[in-house]
């Protein structure tokens, strides 16, 4: 079947920076803030419908369905996340948690079963609805209108987005006086696996950076990265 998605050439990063060499031909690294940006591209509506439709599921794992390899590995990595905001203070005990990109549900089981308080997910594909609906989980197509969620995640979501300051500021304005933004996304490195979906790739450094145009501070981060953000006072 053919690819029927429109690409575009990127000459710019997301903070304006302007684009050098880097280890991959494929990526440009800002001279600005060091995030390596994919040369290649799809356009923003482009990549909108390849999430919407299931293609990018059957792109990546082979079929437009949730399947049970997706469940298992969004389950260890949210096991991952929610120690690491408990390790931080941001537990889900007695807690709102709205999960952003939430694809097979894992991180709603988990917090589940760690006994938050309410639960939400966010997903542009219908298909992320099925599993967390047996858990008596509401996935939502869109942002709700609703705010003052404790705990915001957004993992491994902001690398496939075009706009991510816009949209990190966006999250910014539903968290609860108290609450706490974490985003998980792989570090721009000799490692990174440079592919389609991904046109952003951060540094510790260029999200740091990014938070801060968004309004948020970063309480706490690893290089892989994890990082915990509140919003600036």
């Amino acid at each position: 079947m053919p690819f029927l998605y429109e690409g575009e050439s990127v000459v710019r990063c997301w903070c304006g920076g302007s684009l050098g060499a880097s280890r991959s031909l494929l990526v440009g690294e800002c001279q600005e803030c060091g995030t390596g940006v994919l040369r290649q591209r799809l356009t923003e509506a482009s990549y909108e419908r390849w999430y919407q439709t299931g293609d990018y599921r059957r792109w990546v794992m082979g079929s437009s369905e949730v399947s049970i390899g997706q469940l298992t590995k969004e389950i260890r990595r949210a096991e991952g996340a929610l120690r690491f905001l408990s390790d931080h203070a941001f537990d889900v005990y007695g807690k709102s948690v709205m999960d952003v990109g939430s694809g097979a549900g894992g991180t709603l089981i988990v917090a589940r079963l760690l006994r938050a308080r309410s639960l939400l997910g966010v997903d542009s594909d219908p298909r992320s609805q099925g599993v967390p609906a047996a858990f008596g989980i509401q996935v939502l197509d869109e942002l709700p209108v609703a705010d003052n969620w404790d705990r915001v995640v957004c993992s491994h979501l902001i690398a496939h987005i075009i706009r991510p300051v816009e949209v990190l500021r966006m999250l910014a304005m539903y968290l609860s006086p108290d609450g706490c933004l974490y985003v998980e996304t792989p570090a721009w490195g000799p490692k990174a696996e440079v592919k389609l979906p991904h046109p952003w790739y951060f540094t510790p450094d260029s999200l740091r950076l990014m938070a801060e145009r968004a309004g948020l501070k970063v309480v706490a981060m690893t290089d892989g990265i994890q990082a915990v953000m509140v919003r600036a006072r």
